[in-house]
């Protein structure tokens, strides 16, 4: 296969890759708060999700949440 042009001139650039998520900074929002939790009777344990705050890369890069993952 044969592409349009014979030659390519162009500067060298540096490319860093970096662990972003290690100097990541997790954000104010969303703290945690009191929570008060009772298991129901018969039941042995009882599960909750909390949606934690996000980071500064997942916001810069992301949606809030999808780059470091759970907080």
């Amino acid at each position: 296969m044969h592409g349009l042009f014979n030659s390519v001139y162009s500067n060298e650039i540096e490319v860093t890759i970096r662990a972003s998520c290690v100097n990541s900074l997790v954000n104010g929002d969303v703290g945690l708060k009191e929570i008060l939790l009772s298991v129901p009777s018969g039941l042995s344990h009882e599960v909750i999700t909390l949606k934690g705050p996000t980071d500064s890369d997942s916001v810069a890069y992301g949606n809030g949440y999808d780059i470091c993952g759970e907080r």
